[in-house]
């Protein structure tokens, strides 16, 4: 019987919470009667939010605030009567491309887009102007005394609409800086997915007023990181005190609980401390520290070794109980040195779903001002056409550990349209389908620039350019991983089209497809029905397909009983599941369950019973021990490895399983018959073999 609880639950506190997540920057603190600090709302603040006119309020309170900010969030509230007017002209694959280059007013642009990308966009990464005095133009109206202002910083244009330049000199210095880029951030946030993320490129000047900006915005609870980015290896002798070598990039994003970890794929370098000296069955490893950080009595015990040793603990004890312990060297993950005086640990590479991104990023991994300078001379012959780039490989890097294959990425100070540069390079890396959205004023160039003396009479000329001759190059050199590179399926067409072969040849009918994410299954879904038609016209039958779903079963008697192509689509975490006692997978306990609702079966032996073939997307990320062991529980025919990445070691065995088995030694001899390249067209290649004869080793 369950407790009953005996005290309600604090209504106030409640409603301050569900308010704190639709308006974080809404919530305050505040003395209560025993001079203590509590949460409180900001009811000024919450006024202004619903309200499309700037509201006052003088109450005191902890808050971070400048003159006019209430007019830079009326500015974020209020509704734009602009309009988007398309270019065809201009455009290149124009009816079928879902990428957008979109000239104007950032903040116009941004609200126009909620109406389409409403809580659609997984990345946002921008580099705004920075506060350096005279480098950042728009045309907001504020409400300040037109002569002063003008006076101090600004000019008009040729409409009477006022552009403002910053200066030094002006005493609205922060001010004007903090006006321009709060509405726009206020406006973006809405952009995103519930899992989304925002990375800001900023420098000294204001990166503390940006990061109390983004904790009013996004919240302080869903800050991420502060990205410590060395773009340069050289020093600077004309600074006065110190000469600068990095940048920041704040990151946060929209709600903390529903974001995934992020990896970065894990390279030779990260695995050059891996090996295998005593050929462990479960390959190679490291040594790990076998020492407590803390003191605990309870962890500090003798070790007896097989030959007596006693191995004393070390000062702060070990890393485990007594009875945790002996489980690993049970297991092998803990064995005795050879002259049994102490013990290792052994770290497995295969349990390493990737490498956790630093909070410092340097090196050729992550470019520098100095090769993002390279790369814009190369496209445009030679002609450094814009001043400060940031480097591509950056941003990839980003949307490495941030997006997934099919994900929206928006970049709002778009510049030289470097973002849209990173999203084709990686999609032609890794086969993915991710899209841009970029947004750029047509600021003028400087007339003694080498941009307005190559004919770029604004900086969005340069951005466009910059896309076609990126995409184009992009093609050139990869040409056959490129073949659909704007609105392909990759990999995903390449295995659905293997699926029907295999059927058509042979018979075989039942397939699971297992993803690393709920969002790369969402994604495997939409290409299936993307491409069902496409399917229908080649092949005459159409595949029936299904996520999994624990609270649906009887889809899995269909996938059993169904004499068509049948596929399931399946992420780990449904299925993967430590088998220890007090294991927290709920989900995937589901399918090892004798179900009532399920006519007493386990779901996996009714899978398993149809002896299916796995596809694996993305294997790279699938490599921990508890996916690993749960997969054979599905009593696979086989299982196909599909990666888009071509970056770690693995992707050797899909030429030839047996030809891996071959090096490795475990078999004698291979025989290989009927070698067939179907339709060798870029994504839409696959090899057939038509058998493979493997001789085993005999003792």
């Amino acid at each position: 019987m369950e407790k009953l609880h005996l005290q309600t639950t604090n209504i106030v506190d409640e409603n301050i919470r569900r308010i704190g997540e639709l308006f974080p920057n809404c919530l305050t603190e505040r003395l209560n009667e025993k001079g203590q600090p509590e949460t409180a709302i900001d009811f000024d603040q919450l006024r202004q939010e619903l309200s499309k006119d700037i509201v006052e309020g003088p109450e005191e309170r902890y808050q971070f605030t400048w003159p006019d900010k209430r007019n830079a969030i009326r500015l974020a509230n209020a509704p734009t009567t602009d309009t988007l007017r398309p270019c065809r002209e201009e455009s290149v694959d124009f009816d079928n491309t879902q990428n957008l280059y979109i000239e104007g007013d950032n903040l116009q642009v941004l609200k126009l887009l909620r109406e389409n990308y409403l809580g659609k966009v997984k990345m946002i990464y921008i580099d705004p102007p920075y506060n350096t005095g005279n480098d950042f133009v728009y045309n907001d109206d504020f409400s300040q005394s037109a002569g002063e202002y003008m006076h101090n910083s600004g000019q008009e244009d040729e409409e009477g609409n006022r552009l403002v330049a910053n200066s030094e000199s002006n005493g609205r210095f922060h001010t004007d800086w903090l006006n321009m880029i709060y509405p726009r951030l206020n406006v973006a946030k809405d952009l995103l997915s519930e899992d989304g993320v925002i990375f800001i490129s900023i420098d000294d000047n204001e990166e503390e007023n940006l990061r109390k900006i983004c904790n009013e915005i996004y919240g302080e609870h869903n800050f991420l990181a502060d990205i410590v980015w060395k773009h340069t290896q050289q020093s600077k002798n004309d600074e006065l005190h110190f000469s600068r070598q990095y940048n920041h990039t704040l990151c946060f994003c929209k709600k903390i609980d529903n974001l995934h970890r992020f990896y970065f794929s894990r390279t030779e370098e990260d695995n050059k401390n891996y090996s295998n000296p005593d050929n462990d069955p479960k390959g190679m490893w490291r040594s790990g520290d076998v020492r407590s950080p803390n003191y605990r009595k309870t962890l500090c015990f003798d070790i007896i070794a097989p030959n007596g040793n006693i191995i004393k603990a070390p000062d702060n004890g070990w890393r485990w109980s007594e009875e945790s312990i002996k489980e690993k060297i049970g297991s092998g993950e803990i064995i005795f040195k050879k002259d049994y005086s102490g013990i290792i640990r052994k770290i497995y590479l295969c349990d390493q779903e990737g490498r956790t991104p630093e909070n410092l990023w340097e090196g050729v991994r992550f470019g520098t001002t100095r090769t993002a300078a390279a790369v814009i001379k190369s496209l445009f012959d030679n002609k450094q056409v814009f001043d400060t780039p940031k480097p591509h490989e950056l941003i990839m890097r980003m949307m490495e550990i941030a997006t997934v294959e099919d994900s929206t990425v928006l970049d709002f100070f778009s510049g030289s349209a470097t973002t849209a540069h990173a999203v084709i390079q990686l999609n032609s890396e890794d086969g993915g389908k991710r899209k841009f959205i970029m947004v750029q004023l047509p600021e003028a160039t400087d007339e003694k620039s080498e941009a307005y003396k190559a004919g770029y009479k604004n900086i969005c000329e340069i951005g466009k350019e910059r896309i076609r001759r990126a995409g184009k190059k992009i093609k050139e050199d990869s040409p056959l991983t490129t073949q659909d590179l704007d609105t392909g399926t990759g990999k995903t067409y390449v295995y659905i089209k293997t699926m029907f072969e295999m059927n058509k040849r042979y018979g075989w009918s039942k397939f699971i497809v297992v993803v690393p994410s709920i969002a790369i299954r969402e994604g495997v879904q939409k290409s299936f029905s993307m491409l069902e038609e496409h399917f229908m016209e080649q092949y005459g039958k159409k595949a029936r397909y299904f996520i999994y779903d624990s609270s649906n079963l009887t889809q899995i008697d269909g996938f059993s009983s169904d004499a068509s192509i049948n596929v399931m689509i399946i992420n780990t975490q449904a299925f993967a599941r430590d088998f220890k006692e007090g294991a927290k997978n709920k989900v995937s306990l589901i399918m090892y369950t004798k179900r009532d609702d399920f006519q007493s079966r386990r779901p996996i032996d009714v899978i398993a019973a149809n002896r299916p073939i796995i596809i694996m997307d993305e294997p790279q990320k699938m490599e921990g021990a508890a996916t690993q062991k749960a997969l054979k529980h599905f009593k696979p025919l086989f299982v196909l490895n599909y990666s888009a990445t071509h970056k770690t070691s693995h992707n050797c065995i899909y030429a030839l399983d047996a030809y891996d088995a071959y090096r490795q030694k475990l078999v004698k001899k291979i025989q290989v018959k009927g070698i067939t390249v179907q339709n060798l067209l870029g994504a839409q290649a696959y090899i057939y073999f038509d058998s493979i004869v493997l001789w085993m080793l005999s003792d």
